[in-house]
């Protein structure tokens, strides 16, 4: 290979993996919570994180569907990441589909025969379609199970969806790294991290601390270049003088970004106690694993023992399954590992 060869390939590369890294999520859903507007038809059901078809009730010659609530695609639609599994049982006729609904016509994105087999695996198998063509429309998704009888299909089962697009510009304020437990009256730092998911660099933006949605607490100018796919820690100090739970958010504001509906972060929820308070953190590692209370003979947690003497002696402690990322503020950390290996 010569060596003008190498360079075309070298920014074939280069070229690729920004374009990649400048991919935004436009649209997602995984199903939880309350707030589902699909319109769902025999069969078809939302529940415990996922959308799903299910063979009970049975029905036969059946043609059921579950459709989504509007969804905006932008200029530059890339693609849609579904992650999904296909589960037959005596299957003769039954099929899959996935159609976008986009201007009163139905587009068939997907099809699938289940006499085939199972598709995918129980937990999800990713499924990517391009969405190229249906840019700056006003779209629905749309899941078709049809066929001979639903007892054939044992379940059609999504998990999760998400819709990738590009952008020129676009900060997104990805997270808040912060101590769960924050002391009243001291200066704490507050980390949020924010990503250029556009496709040029960009800099001269401001990255806000805001409590309970709406106070700004702290900002920062950020002046450093930020290359496309590139993240970076803003660093924020914030004096809480309350001794309450706090919902913290980092908010990006930047006057040329394209995309604005991933500038605040998800929620933080952190405590502030006061500074004489102990702090004790009891990380419940024991993989689920339980005993048997001697006093009462009911299966409780490993953490059950540690819990209940530091109630008996009226100290504050917190209990968590995932190890927080910051520790700086606890004086003691218990962690459970359980009487045996639990598979």
């Amino acid at each position: 290979m010569n060596s003008r060869m190498k360079i075309i390939v070298t920014l074939f590369f280069l070229i690729s993996s920004v374009i990649i890294s400048a991919q935004t999520i436009i649209w997602e859903d995984s199903f939880e919570g309350q707030d589902h507007d699909w319109s769902l038809d025999s069969n078809w059901q939302i529940g415990w994180g996922t959308l799903e078809f299910y063979w009970n009730p049975q029905a036969t010659d059946f043609d059921f569907s579950a459709i989504s609530p509007v969804i905006n695609l932008p200029q530059t639609p890339q693609y849609i990441e579904i992650n999904q599994w296909v589960s037959g049982y005596s299957v003769v006729s039954e099929t899959v589909e996935i159609y976008l609904i986009a201007e009163e016509q139905e587009h068939l994105l997907w099809t699938y025969q289940i006499s085939q087999g199972n598709w995918g695996e129980s937990g999800g198998t990713v499924l990517n379609i391009d969405l190229n063509e249906f840019a700056s429309q006003q779209v629905q998704l749309r899941f078709r199970c049809y066929g001979e009888n639903t007892y054939n299909v044992n379940n059609w089962t999504i998990y999760d969806y998400a819709i990738y697009g590009q952008f020129d510009n676009d900060l997104e304020a990805v997270e808040v790294i912060s101590p769960l437990n924050l002391i009243e009256n001291q200066n704490e730092l507050i980390n949020v991290v924010v990503k250029n998911s556009g496709i040029n660099s960009v800099e001269n933006f401001t990255v806000s601390l805001l409590t309970d949605h709406t106070e700004v607490s702290a900002s920062t100018v950020i002046n450093t270049v930020l290359l496309p796919g590139e993240q970076i820690t803003a660093e924020l100090y914030w004096v809480p003088d309350e001794t309450r739970t706090f919902i913290l958010n980092g908010r990006i504001d930047f006057d040329e970004d394209d995309f604005m509906d991933n500038n605040i972060t998800p929620d933080f929820g952190a405590t502030v106690y006061q500074e004489e308070v102990p702090q004790i953190l009891i990380w419940d590692n024991d993989n689920f694993s339980y005993t048997t209370d001697a006093e009462t003979g009911a299966h409780v947690g490993c953490e059950y023992g540690l819990m209940n003497s530091l109630q008996k002696i009226n100290f504050q402690f917190q209990g968590e399954r995932e190890l927080p990322r910051i520790l700086r503020h606890y004086d003691i950390v218990f962690v459970t590992l359980g009487l045996y290996c639990v598979s």
